[in-house]
């Protein structure tokens, strides 16, 4: 009897030790490999805002470490269950961030500069008129109007380039707004040519003129002059 327990107990000791399983970690390198393919499909980041470009980079050193620390446990034959749970469960969760950062990565904004853009270039194609405006003035509007065009034009380049930073589009939007405030400074500043001065001194000519001389008793030729003068004064106040 005692011999029968003993070869009963040593067959039970040979089963379990045929039946000794190695931890599977099929899931977990198939995952990891997964990971890994999902971290050396570069998106494309140019043009991309910086704070989903910076998601994104976090992302993917997450990646690499899960890949890494799974690599780690893959080699360990001392590996348990829960080694590999743990591991695999970190490189799913780093998958779904991964995933998630890759379609976050957003445009940046250019509609606060196209729209600024077009308000500049309307305001530079509605022409000032500068007829009787001081030389000053006209030159003022003409540079402003310059700078005005130098900056929709490069707004535009900014805007077509898919490669464009968001400062560069902050850039290229505080020229525009600087050459607007410019182009309205200089419209609103053309100033008329002063006249004044010629207007009174034509009326107090005009008032010479007026104020007729006693040419009784006075030389012919004298009165000649005078009145050759008064023609003259008359002609010069109607040129006025």
């Amino acid at each position: 009897m005692r011999k029968q327990k003993v070869d009963a107990a040593k067959r039970e000791l040979d089963t379990a030790k045929a039946g000794l399983q190695d931890v599977n970690k099929t899931e977990l390198t198939n995952a990891k490999d997964a990971l890994k393919a999902d971290v050396e499909q570069v998106a494309d980041t140019a043009g991309k805002t910086e704070a989903s470009k910076q998601a994104y980079e976090t992302a993917k050193n997450n990646a690499n470490t899960a890949v890494s620390e799974a690599e780690t446990v893959i080699a360990n034959a001392s590996a348990t269950e829960q080694d590999v749970a743990n591991a695999k469960a970190k490189v799913d969760a780093a998958k779904r961030e991964l995933d998630t950062a890759k379609a976050g990565l957003q445009d940046v904004n250019k509609t606060e500069l196209t729209n600024a853009k077009d308000a500049l270039k309307a305001d530079v194609e509605q022409v000032a008129d500068t007829a009787g405006k001081t030389e000053a003035s006209k030159q003022a509007y003409e540079t402003a109007k310059n700078n005005a065009n130098t900056a929709v034009s490069e707004a535009e380049t900014v805007i077509a380039n898919a490669s464009a930073t968001e400062q560069d589009v902050a850039n290229a939007k505080a020229k525009v707004d600087a050459a607007k405030r410019e182009l309205d400074t200089a419209k609103a500043g053309l100033q008329d040519v002063n006249k004044t001065e010629l207007t009174n001194a034509k009326d107090a000519l005009k008032a010479d003129v007026e104020q007729v001389a006693d040419t009784a008793g006075k030389t012919e030729a004298s009165k000649q002059a005078s009145r050759n003068s008064e023609d003259k004064s008359e002609h010069s106040g109607k040129r006025s």
